[in-house]
């Protein structure tokens, strides 16, 4: 299924995103592994090339889930985090402005 694109940037996603926090942090208990990634592979499968992490999900959880399932098919999807969040500390290396994005990158292997 071919979804609507639009431009961000220099990025070309689709039209609707997928926010993964609830696969791993509010909302109330996080989905089993497996539904988890059945859940973005679906999403992949529908058209969606868009999807939003953070570290602070799940406190590192969420990137390592979305990385490890979605890392095959980086070629085809962008893949959005945040950095400079609040309740993930990280070592004192990482301290430049910069370092949580990388950081983030590296956690969600997608680097």
């Amino acid at each position: 299924m071919d979804l609507p694109v639009r431009r961000i940037g220099e990025f070309t996603v689709s039209a609707l995103g997928l926010g993964c926090m609830n696969l791993s942090h509010a909302y109330g208990a996080p989905p089993p592994a497996d539904i988890a990634e059945r859940l973005l592979l679906e999403a992949l499968d529908l058209g969606v090339t868009l999807f939003d992490t953070a570290a602070l999900y799940g406190f590192g959880a969420n990137e390592t889930l979305v990385g490890r399932v979605l890392k095959p098919h980086r070629a085809r999807i962008t893949l959005c985090s945040k950095g400079g969040m609040a309740g993930v500390t990280f070592p004192a290396s990482s301290a430049s402005s910069t370092a949580g994005p990388r950081r983030s990158a590296a956690t969600a292997r997608t680097a």
